[in-house]
């Protein structure tokens, strides 16, 4: 009997994709499906998304047309773009949201003004919806009720890979932070926004009773209010 013939690779398209620098979760996952026989196809933009031969697409934080575009009209101009090719694809392309947020972080009036019936619209096309934690889920359906019934899973945010120091490498940090050996360092780094509680991780630390922990804090700060306060904080 002829062996039968292989079942042709799933072709996913992501927008963002593989050569996104937004965030290095998405090279991991994409990385990884392409690993297990996954055709992927990336759209950088939103005006480059195509449907035509994708078994399914996952978009990854649609609020990206509120970057991609020059003030308020452009970004309704993508917006109206990316929902009207969304509405036309084949049926036999899937529309998967990867639920990110729950809401943009951050954002001008337009962005308040537009994302609710923009996300609306998102949740009623999607055939199905990934989270990133089981935990989440009454979270989402709660601000998104149109994905109720809809197929709905999640993956675990995968750990993203370091780069560790050498002796003399981590010697000079210490050092140029006036830093023993003594010293027991923890760290936060990443966007300071308000929502993300650096404030209460300042609190708490300064609560500890070791004499030789030592706390540092970087990153850029997404508004004057929350660099002063950790300035306050950090005394």
């Amino acid at each position: 009997f002829p062996a039968p013939a292989p079942a042709a690779p799933l072709v996913l398209g992501s927008w963002p994709g593989v050569e996104s620098d937004h965030n290095r979760f998405l090279p991991i996952l994409l990385g990884a499906l392409e690993a297990e026989g996954v055709r992927v196809v990336s759209f950088p933009g939103s005006g480059d998304i195509r449907t035509e031969g994708l078994d399914a697409l996952i978009l990854h934080w649609p609020d990206k047309v509120f970057w991609e575009a020059k003030g308020s009209a452009g970004a309704a101009a993508l917006i109206a773009g990316l929902l009207a090719r969304l509405a036309a694809r084949p049926r036999t392309t899937k529309l998967v949201w990867m639920v990110h947020d729950l809401q943009p972080h951050d954002g001008r009036w337009f962005k308040r003004l537009a994302w609710p019936p923009y996300a609306a619209a998102l949740a009623r096309m999607a055939d199905a919806a990934l989270l990133l934690s089981s935990g989440t889920r009454a979270a989402v359906l709660a601000a998104y009720p149109a994905l109720k019934g809809k197929p709905m899973e999640h993956i675990w945010h995968p750990a993203y890979p370091g780069e560790a120091l050498d002796d003399d490498a981590r010697a000079a940090v210490r050092a140029a932070l006036g830093w023993g050996e003594e010293v027991r360092a923890y760290g936060y780094c990443g966007q300071l926004r308000p929502y993300k509680g650096v404030e209460d991780l300042v609190t708490a630390f300064r609560a500890l009773p070791d004499p030789a922990a030592r706390l540092l804090i970087a990153g850029m700060p997404r508004d004057g209010g929350i660099a002063a306060t950790l300035q306050g904080l950090a005394g």
